[in-house]
């Protein structure tokens, strides 16, 4: 009788969890970032202030101790879905190749750079990726600069993947 009562109590339990969104277990593809926020996260509410036409601002790095390129860093509205999570393959091979990507997306009118971030010394230590809205694809090559002029700004102030993590 008891193990049919707690058979069913977990029925229940993983009922309602689906019902309600809430994960039954930790995600194994995202881990907490501590501490947080970190200065990577103060670069990106600074310069989506400056810019407001800058729709995504991301940080993509591979955390010391773990071999996963991950978003530690990114627009506080997108936290909950992306920050922690795994980076696709276009960041993870930005961030070894040093080779920018840019996709423009007529469909949705939106335009993503991804760029290899580096520190001072130069260092290639991550990935920084922007996203625009934009009217016409011939926009492309401005938005491209503008990108670069941001990814300019920040890297003065980088001195390593260490303070990009660090609390602030």
């Amino acid at each position: 009788m008891y193990r049919s009562l707690l058979a069913s109590t977990l029925l229940g339990i993983r009922f309602l969890c689906g019902v309600l969104g809430v994960s039954q277990q930790p995600d194994p593809q995202k881990i907490a970032i501590q501490p947080f926020p970190n200065f990577a996260q103060q670069l990106v509410d600074e310069t989506l202030a400056k810019h407001p036409d800058l729709l995504v601002l991301a940080f993509h790095v591979v955390i010391p101790g773990d071999s996963l390129n991950r978003v530690v860093a990114i627009n506080k509205v997108q936290h909950p879905k992306f920050l922690g999570r795994p980076s696709d393959d276009i960041d993870t091979d930005t961030a070894k190749t040093s080779r920018t990507v840019v996709q423009v997306i007529p469909a949705t009118h939106r335009m993503e750079v991804h760029m290899p971030l580096h520190d001072k010394s130069g260092k290639t230590i991550a990935t920084l990726v922007t996203v625009y809205n934009f009217k016409d694809e011939e926009e492309a090559p401005e938005l491209m600069r503008r990108s670069q002029a941001i990814r300019d700004e920040l890297t003065p102030r980088i001195t390593g993947v260490d303070q990009l993590l660090a609390s602030q």
